[in-house]
């Protein structure tokens, strides 16, 4: 195709440069070897020997260019009519190739000329394997019990100590996280794991980074009394709320439990509330849509990085881009610890990365995957073989991870 569309260009100088000859022969002034004076008349009737050589010239260089510009043009034009005149003649599978390659030559330099869009149906289903379901995009209605659980999100009193809040950690202004490393306990250090988002945990199959929650409502009930975190009781939390009156009236609104404020029904609240924490669409979503403009071309090539050489579908998959299972991904000085895929949906806005947050980037994330691993026997199956991208692929690979965030940080309606 390269070779065709060289041609063509060759052919097409060779015209130009033909046409440009011809006009000088046509234009040319009079020069000293012409006749001037009485033999003016006699000059317009027999052109000099220099005009004459001009012409020829001219003449040449047309029939060169015309040669040169069926060599390259026959194969979309002229063979083409021939055929059309004679459908009975035999044709040269070689003649026939390299008509095909002047042609996609041809659409290369003057794009725009066919009127057939390419579609590639291998990429048609790939998008389609990442489309947000019904239910992503009609979440949970607001009810009074989701409303109670998002008062009691921002509820000190669920903790021990009084000074901390599933907001403490979860901050709705730092797309529900903290932007620390490493979350804070209830005694005000640290603790040995990254906050993760919230973002569609609803959705989940297991929760916290080790998966050691099965359901949202064993999450939420643990995070309240483990030490380390709340370091409470839903008990002793239930016993601080029935002293307000507010939550009291609240409960018997919220549901129809009698007594309706119980350590059940505060977890039933908290989990209503989780489960409108929907991340709302993106470019990305819209271009599996079929907007074919929502994202540019570098982020079309990252997303097909993505599912191909660089391997991240093997275990960000479906819409949330997680498979919900644990892996261990080769990071220094885990050992054979293996954790949760994260999400990646609105992952821009929930730095640091990795279940330590010991990645302060994207970029960092993508080095890693790319030639930093740790090789050991424990290794996730889908790293065993090396990843390695060039400089350009990454740019790329991390355009496509920002069109799953939103341009602006999301916050819910």
């Amino acid at each position: 195709m390269r070779i065709a569309a060289r041609s063509l260009v060759v052919a097409l100088r060779a015209m130009v440069a033909a046409l440009a000859v011809g006009m000088m022969a046509i234009l040319s002034p009079v020069t000293a070897d012409e006749p001037v004076g009485t033999k003016a008349s006699q000059t317009a009737k027999s052109p000099s020997k220099t005009a004459k050589r001009k012409a020829a010239a001219a003449k040449s260089l047309a029939k060169s260019a015309k040669n040169a510009t069926k060599a390259a043009v026959t194969p979309v034009t002229a063979a083409a009519a021939s055929m059309t005149a004679n459908t009975q003649a035999q044709v040269d599978p070689r003649i026939e190739r390299l008509q095909e390659g002047a042609r996609k030559a041809w659409e290369t330099i003057a794009p725009g000329t066919t009127s057939t869009a390419t579609v590639d149906p291998n990429l048609e289903t790939l998008k389609q394997s990442f489309k947000r379901p019904p239910e992503a995009d009609a979440p949970p209605a607001r009810t009074a019990l989701s409303l109670l659980g998002a008062q009691l999100f921002r509820e000190v009193k669920l903790s021990s100590d009084h000074r901390m809040s599933c907001a403490s950690c979860h901050d709705a202004a730092k797309s529900y996280t903290d932007g620390r490393a490493r979350g804070r306990n209830n005694t005000g250090g640290s603790h040995s794991r990254n906050t993760p988002s919230l973002w569609n945990v609803g959705f989940a199959k297991n929760f916290g980074w080790t998966g050691h929650s099965d359901t949202l409502s064993a999450f939420t009930r643990a995070q309240i009394e483990r030490d380390g975190e709340m370091d409470s009781t839903l008990e002793a939390a239930t016993r601080w709320l029935e002293r307000d009156q507010l939550y009291a009236a609240a409960f018997d609104d919220a549901s129809k439990a009698r007594p309706s404020l119980n350590p059940d029904t505060v977890t039933q609240a908290l989990v209503a509330y989780q489960r409108t924490l929907v991340s709302p669409p993106t470019r990305f979503d819209r271009w599996v849509e079929g907007e074919a403009g929502a994202l540019t071309a570098r982020e079309q090539d990252g997303f097909r990085l993505f599912t191909g050489k660089a391997q991240c579908s093997a275990c960000h998959t479906g819409w949330r881009f997680t498979d919900d299972k644990l892996h261990d991904t080769g990071l220094r000085g885990a050992g054979a610890q293996q954790f949760k895929t994260p999400s990646l949906r609105e992952a821009v806005w929930s730095a640091p990365y990795m279940h330590d947050g010991r990645m302060r980037s994207l970029e960092d994330v993508i080095a890693h995957y790319s030639g930093r691993i740790n090789r050991r026997a424990s290794l996730a199956p889908e790293l065993k073989q090396p990843i390695v991208l060039t400089a350009a692929e990454r740019v790329k690979l991390l355009a496509f991870l920002k069109t799953l965030s939103s341009d602006a940080m999301p916050r819910l309606r």
